[in-house]
């Protein structure tokens, strides 16, 4: 991000209510073609509306929950992952969950990704170590291993 836009986000936090900066604000100030933020944004409306029906395919898939017929006790799953190893390829894709969970390569490759998002997780709020200590309480986690993940985020062993 080039200063200029920064110090426009900037601009507009110090002007929204409560600090409280809504998505639409940003479009709309990114809107003239002289805004430091105008670039940041597809302004073709053709692309725009088939990146956007991407998205929507993406939180979709993600919406869907499934229970194990074989075990009604327990409690819903995601339906479908997204693997790095996925990711990774042009447009993506989603794989069943009883597929991953089936497979003995793509379980490994499924908890890869899962520790993956926490190391990126924790690199993004590392300088927030309150949260993730209350994070690390609030999931019943032992603070040794967020802190062990934690270093490992950032690097170390």
């Amino acid at each position: 991000m080039t200063p200029e836009a920064r110090q426009c986000l900037e601009g507009l936090m110090a002007q929204a209510p409560n600090e409280l900066l809504k998505p639409l604000d940003v479009v709309r100030a990114a809107e003239p073609l002289d805004s430091p933020l105008h670039r940041y944004f597809t302004w073709d409306n053709a692309v725009a509306a088939e990146q956007y029906r991407l998205v929507q395919a993406r939180v979709l898939l993600r919406s869907v929950y499934v229970i194990n017929p074989g075990e009604l006790h327990t409690q819903p799953t995601m339906g479908y992952v997204s693997l790095l190893m996925d990711r990774s390829q042009p447009g993506g894709g989603y794989r069943p969950i009883a597929t991953v969970m089936a497979s003995d390569a793509l379980r490994e490759e499924l908890m890869y990704t899962a520790l993956q998002e926490l190391r990126g997780w924790l690199r993004r709020h590392q300088r927030l170590e309150r949260l993730v200590t209350d994070v690390a309480k609030a999931a019943n986690l032992p603070l040794p291993h967020v802190v062990e993940a934690h270093l490992v985020a950032q690097g170390h062993p």
